[in-house]
């Protein structure tokens, strides 16, 4: 790592014993503590810490970078601030964090940008396998949020440490990172924070450009859960998701369905548009049909105000099939497909089977997707473990079952026009559990309350008080 790094107003140097004297100045400040509680050390503490980093200086790992500047002005030599880089403890990220602070004195002039923009440079340089830098900030931390923003980061949603404490989570990916070569993997349960993060950044981009996903249908962004973190967790359990990625750098998803009688269906597709009109979509569909050798065919939907998707999926060898409820239809026929394996699941695919019975009979593992099973009626069945997502269920109704266990989330109202309340009779919620929910205008109506508790407020006292304010 270089001893020391020049820009326009500042120098990054390596600390020394005689900053002693400054850096007590310094994170004495209560603006520097409020941020970063740690760094309230006493003399000894500091001494101990910086004779810690003067004497690792010269073991610079570029494999597992760690470094500590102090930021000085270039005019005078004064010390305003430092600077690092290392693992965080309790951030289960691939990456090195980069932790900052400045004189208040110094805000507001874009000194930190600058610093943080030298600084990340010459650690890519040092550092040719590190695919990104990472940063947490506080919310509040308008300041620090500025930033990660103007040195280039990337937002990633929310990120929550060990001991609990919220931030918000971004990557800075090295600049030339699009010459890596792009992967797909399974996605796992600790992508989805930000695989929701990325699709939510791409649905609203889409809407700036079309408006509405699907303007018949209602003014969101995008189709139902395009924002949830929970969507794609359920996904990932229920489909077969896909990460794309260069290096540990997440850049896109695709979730998909099959192949049923040949064909896979493509269901949610998105490229982090911070990566996007850079060739990554088309690449990752051939990655994507390399991984299904025996499909026949592929198909999907897409907004219908979109003539950007469209292009890009007819580019990518698609023919559009129909165009209707403000979709567009879209397949791919596979030329010399290897034909199905007999492991592979079966199913009906274009089907339409009006009346269909199914009596006695034993389907484990059962798959039912992109159908209508309108009026369908399951009656005297074993539906242990049963996974409805992603689904309109307008008019359903579950009656005389036993359902321990039963987890119903991420469920709203006036998708697709179906705005009527929801109706909970002669349930038994005894040691339920109701999170996050939305209660405008509901109603509770006769039943056991006994032991209810709202907010953490029994319910009896609530009622106690409220009867004694009628009295």
């Amino acid at each position: 790592m270089l001893s020391s790094l020049t820009t326009a107003r500042l120098v990054l140097r390596r600390f020394s014993l005689a900053d002693l004297d400054a850096m007590l100045a310094l994170i004495a400040q209560a603006e520097i503590l409020a941020v970063l509680p740690d760094w309230a050390m006493s003399r000894p503490q500091l001494t101990d810490y910086l004779n810690w980093w003067i004497a690792h200086y010269a073991e610079f790992d570029p494999q597992a970078p760690e470094w500590l500047a102090a930021i000085c002005l270039r005019d005078s030599g004064e010390l305003i601030g430092w600077l690092g880089i290392w693992p965080k403890i309790g951030l289960n990220e691939t990456g090195p964090e980069i932790a900052y602070a400045l004189s208040p004195a110094h805000w507001g002039q874009g000194l930190m940008t600058e610093a943080v923009r030298a600084f990340t440079q010459a650690i890519f340089a040092q550092c040719p396998q590190l695919a990104a830098v990472l940063a947490i900030v506080k919310d509040w931390n308008q300041g620090s949020l500025r930033v990660v923003q103007k040195a280039g980061f990337i937002a990633r949603g929310e990120v929550t440490l060990d001991d609990g404490e919220p931030f918000t989570f971004w990557r800075l990916p090295r600049p030339d990172l699009l010459a890596w070569p792009l992967q797909l993997r399974r996605a796992t349960q600790a992508d989805a924070r930000e695989l929701a993060a990325m699709q939510t950044a791409a649905y609203v981009e889409h809407a700036k450009r079309w408006g509405p996903w699907n303007a018949l249908d209602n003014s969101a962004a995008g189709p139902g859960g395009y924002n949830s973190a929970e969507m794609i967790r359920y996904l990932i359990e229920a489909a077969q998701y896909w990460v794309v990625s260069l290096g540990e750098v997440l850049v896109g998803g695709i979730c998909v369905e099959g192949p049923f009688a040949g064909d896979i269906s493509i269901n949610w597709f998105f490229i982090d548009p911070a990566f996007g009109r850079k060739g990554l979509g088309q690449r990752a569909l051939q990655l994507l049909e390399a991984q299904y050798p025996t499909a026949q065919s592929w198909s999907l939907g897409t907004s219908a105000a979109s003539a950007d998707n469209a292009r890009f999926y007819q580019r990518c060898g698609y023919q559009e099939t129909d165009c209707s409820g403000g979709y567009r239809y879209f397949r791919k026929e596979v030329a010399a497909a290897v034909p199905e394996a007999p492991s592979q699941p079966h199913g009906f695919l274009g089907e339409y089977r009006p009346e269909l019975h199914v009596v006695d009979c034993g389907w484990p593992d059962l798959q039912i997707v992109n159908s209508s099973i309108e009026r369908a009626r399951l009656h005297n069945v074993n539906a242990t473990g049963l996974r409805i997502g992603d689904a309109r269920l307008a008019g359903l109704e579950i009656c005389h079952a036993s359902w321990g266990g039963a987890h119903l989330h991420d469920l709203a109202l006036g998708w697709h026009g179906d705005v009527q309340p929801v109706m909970l009779s002669r349930v038994d919620l005894s040691g339920a559990r109701l999170e996050d929910c939305d209660w405008q205008g509901a109603q509770i109506q006769g039943g056991q309350l006994d032991g209810l508790v709202i907010e953490g407020v029994p319910y009896a006292e609530l009622r106690a008080a409220w009867l004694a304010q009628q009295r």
